[in-house]
């Protein structure tokens, strides 16, 4: 096999990376001239895409060839379907690419403007969620009832949040998201989640006094709980 199960680990968490590696390989090792020699090598590099297709980790518009007596029935078509998928997957490292950038600059622009609507953290608001994150990375690595993949899920997650996080922002998004996340992995935790829980009680808060700031809310106020009766009235 040309493809070993370390390397094939890594599909789950970074699926697009270990199909353009896949990709490449092909691109390295085969060629129009050679693929019909190269058979074998075509086959598993066209069964782990296709698998990787139909469990949804990565999409592609192409169609795995004809597979007949457990041979490629043309290495060449498997050699145009590999090819195919490579240009599909890098369009989209592409255009992820160039969003990002668009993304990059408009933040840029909204912490850099003085009146453009956005929120911005206290001083001691953006040192207490930096020490939160790092908090959480440690609980999280720390943990062992959680699994290698879902802890590895988690720490990317925490390295997208600290690379967004800013004293002027233009979502919350991302601390929202990383409090319900925190709040999941509480649950899967069980009796150790307690640390767990205030840091997810602790972002939320955060998060919530400065979206509520910015809205104009008055300083203190603190969230309506869906669950609180005293709050019925607000949807009557």
């Amino acid at each position: 096999m040309e493809f070993s199960d370390e390397f094939l680990s890594k599909i789950n968490d970074e699926p697009l990376a270990v199909a353009l590696e896949v990709c490449k390989r092909i691109k390295q090792g085969v060629s129009v001239p050679n693929a019909n020699s190269q058979g074998d090598l075509l086959l598993e590099a066209g069964l782990i895409i296709d698998s990787m297709v139909r469990n949804k980790l990565i999409t592609t518009k192409s169609e795995l060839p004809s597979i007949v007596a457990g041979r490629p029935r043309n290495p060449l078509d498997f050699f145009h379907y590999i090819s195919g998928v490579n240009a599909e997957l890098e369009a989209v490292v592409a255009r992820s690419k160039a969003e990002q950038f668009q993304s990059d600059i408009e933040q840029r622009m909204n912490r850099l403007i003085t009146g453009s609507f956005g929120y911005e953290l206290t001083d001691g608001d953006l040192n207490e969620v930096q020490d939160l994150v790092n908090r959480l990375r440690e609980l999280i690595v720390g943990s062992e009832e959680l699994s290698a993949d879902h802890r590895q899920r988690l720490l990317k997650r925490l390295e997208e949040v600290q690379r967004e996080l800013h004293k002027k922002l233009s979502t919350l998004d991302h601390l929202y998201c990383l409090a319900i996340e925190a709040s999941i992995v509480a649950g899967k935790v069980g009796k150790n989640a307690e640390p767990i829980v205030k840091v997810a009680k602790a972002i939320l808060g955060i998060s919530w006094r400065t979206h509520a700031h910015a809205e104009g809310l008055p300083s203190g106020v603190t969230p309506p709980l869906l669950g609180d009766d005293s709050v019925t009235h607000l949807i009557e």
